[in-house]
This record gives structure tokens, C-alpha cells and sequence, in this order.
């Protein structure tokens, strides 16, 4: 029996390809909640866009790196990695594109928005958990999700629970 017909996940396309960092090695508790993201992080799942809200320190950026590594070989293209906080979202996209063609050095495009539209046109065959973490009051991510359709997924982490990113989602 095949790992595709047993329901077990198939390996990244591009092995080793996930961009999380490592998860502290004593991280503890949070079992519900790793257990609800695990179980929801599919490639193509129909609750595509998964949050994870709250005050600072209370281990969203942990739970995410714990997540990520748990879920990682579900992705045929890898785990791709945001700071929203320290990172320009034009250099992830630039970032992320190269990680998935290394041949490509940067996107198409001078601005956010052309940048943007090209990443979406390469994301738009691809299955990956992309991971938006720490992200920030007014910073529009939303330009770097995949097109409607697609088998990729998003997981954001925020202190802002009102950040127009996570509507209609479940924190």
C-alpha cells in the first residue's frame, strides 16, 4: 500500500523545505490548540486561512513553529516563513519565490503590488502552508495569499484580533 492510498501525508516535493524556525525543544501545553491547527492545516482544506490570536508573550510564534514542523511533509512545496514584524513584505515575496525556484533571484516588478501579483501567479500551482507571524495593526498581507482555488494554506499570528486579515476565520 502506498503512503497516497493509506491517507498518510506525501513528502515535500523539494525536501528539508520548511522555513520555520525551530520550535523551543521544552515547549509545553497548548495541546488543544496544537491538536485544532495540526487537524486544520491541509493542503486545500476548505478553512484555508487559520489565526492564532493574542497578548504578546503568550506563545503564538511558538505554537506556529511547533505547528508547522508537525504539518510540514503534507506540503508537496515546503513551509514558508513571514516576520511580519522585522520583514518588508516585498522581501518575503522575493524571499519565498526564490525558495520555491532558486533560479528566480527576485519577482517582476519595482512595487508591492506588482510583486504581489506575481507571487500570487506563482503560488497559484503550488501546495504550501504559508505563515504570516507577528503580524501588524495596517500591514496588508493579504496581497501575498494564494488565489481563490489553490491548494496552498495560511496561518497567521497576531496580537490584533481585529486585523482585517482574519476575518470571517476562526482565531
Amino acid at each position: 500500500m502506498t503512503s497516497e492510498t493509506s491517507g498518510e501525508p506525501q513528502p515535500p516535493e523539494r525536501p528539508g523545505l520548511c522555513q520555520a524556525p525551530s520550535p523551543i525543544p521544552d515547549f509545553v501545553g497548548r495541546k488543544d490548540a496544537t491538536e485544532r491547527l495540526t487537524h486544520a492545516l491541509k493542503p486545500g482544506a476548505r478553512a484555508a486561512i487559520t489565526g492564532v490570536v493574542g497578548m504578546g508573550g503568550i506563545g503564538k510564534t511558538e505554537l506556529a513553529k511547533v505547528v508547522a514542523h508537525r504539518v510540514a511533509r503534507r506540503y508537496r512545496d515546503g513551509v514558508l516563513w513571514a516576520d511580519c514584524g522585522d520583514e518588508r513584505l516585498t522581501d518575503v515575496a522575493d524571499r519565498w519565490a526564490h525558495a520555491l525556484e532558486p533560479s528566480m533571484e527576485k519577482l517582476s516588478g519595482d512595487d508591492f503590488p506588482a510583486k504581489a501579483a506575481s507571487w500570487r501567479g506563482l503560488i497559484s500551482g503550488r501546495e504550501a502552508l504559508l505563515i504570516f507571524d507577528n503580524v501588524q495593526p495596517g500591514q496588508e498581507i493579504e496581497p501575498l495569499f494564494p488565489p481563490p482555488g489553490s491548494r496552498s494554506t495560511v496561518l497567521i499570528t497576531t496580537r490584533h484580533a481585529d486585523h482585517p486579515a482574519l476575518r470571517g476565520i476562526e482565531p
